[in-house]
């Protein structure tokens, strides 16, 4: 755990990012064998570890594979229930990471990718990534026109979908200028 920290202390010091870095990590429950106490110590265990944002799923069976003859098949309603436990413990430390990046009142540069659904419901939304991988939504009349651009943003709040398990930076264009010509 020490060497983890000290690892992202040191990348963070070198890439000075707002926010700082983003550790994305993927996580597979209801493995069979997993029996609660597993699970119970995987959760305390991650919940400890540095971070951003957990790509949790559930173990689905797969034909031909060694673990369809494994014993201690975990029902598939437990799967369901460890995968939320998971995702609402990734939607929280992802949401704490997106509010110090608002708290810090900082612009930060984005690469807008393009049109999406709103969290207001309506298609005038695009949306982009900063560098360290937050996710940005930014309003506009034509979303399309702005896909492919770099961008600068200022962020105003913060959106959160648990039943996602996600969270975005609500943000407005600052400057328009192409970062590289600058």
């Amino acid at each position: 755990l020490r060497e983890i920290e000290e690892i992202g202390s040191n990348l963070e010091a070198d890439r000075k990012l707002v926010g700082g870095i983003f550790v994305g990590m993927d996580v597979i429950t209801g493995f069979p064998g997993e029996t609660d106490e597993i699970f119970q110590w995987s959760y305390e265990r991650l919940a400890q570890l540095p971070w951003s944002r957990l790509h949790v799923f559930p173990y689905s069976e797969r034909e031909g594979t060694a673990a369809l003859r494994l014993d201690g098949v975990v029902p598939k309603s437990e799967r369901k229930r460890r995968v939320r436990a998971l995702m609402d413990l990734s939607t929280e430390r992802h949401s704490n990471h997106c509010q110090t990046v608002l708290d810090a009142k900082s612009t930060l540069p984005v690469l807008l990718e393009g049109a999406v659904r709103g969290p207001d419901g309506s298609r005038r939304w695009a949306t982009g990534t900063t560098p360290n991988y937050l996710r940005v939504l930014v309003e506009s009349e034509t979303p399309e026109s702005l896909t492919n651009r770099h961008v600068i943003v200022e962020p105003t709040s913060l959106h959160v979908d648990k039943r996602a398990g996600d969270a975005a930076l609500l943000a407005h264009i600052v400057d328009e200028t192409p970062l590289g010509s600058r």
